[in-house]
């Protein structure tokens, strides 16, 4: 069904008759509707803002998954209209970000699938102040 659309956001637009505001953002809302499916006991919020920890840096994080006493920091990558696998940058962001926030996972989300040989889940590292 998808391979007609030039991006996620056209897909959303087809199931739900409604344009998203954002580039992006149909496959951000997509994942947030399944995974909330998914989770049914747990928050799911979409496009939170979050600081970091150990830096001024802030986060904007496209889906939230709280509870069973974890978070979930979901990153959905839309790369159809380049034609573009998501790639270990991206994987390195989520990771890094990861480490400056107190969540627990991070899951990322792609349209056109990964170009990743392997990606660990990272550990957490002792911050000196």
């Amino acid at each position: 069904m998808t391979d007609k659309y030039n991006n996620m956001d056209e897909v959303f637009e087809k199931i739900f008759g409604v344009k998203p505001t954002k580039r992006g953002m149909g496959l951000e809302q997509l994942t947030g509707a399944v995974l909330k499916i998914i989770n049914e006991a747990r928050d799911v919020t979409h496009d939170v803002m979050k600081a970091g920890l150990y830096s001024t840096d802030t986060y904007q994080i496209d889906i939230l998954v709280d509870g069973n006493n974890e978070s979930i920091f979901v990153e959905a990558k839309d790369y159809r209209e380049r034609n573009i696998k998501t790639g270990r940058s991206d994987a390195q962001k989520l990771a890094g970000a990861l480490n400056n926030l107190n969540i627990d996972k991070g899951l990322l989300v792609s349209s056109t699938g990964l170009s990743l040989i392997h990606i660990s889940e990272p550990t957490r590292r002792s911050w000196i102040s």
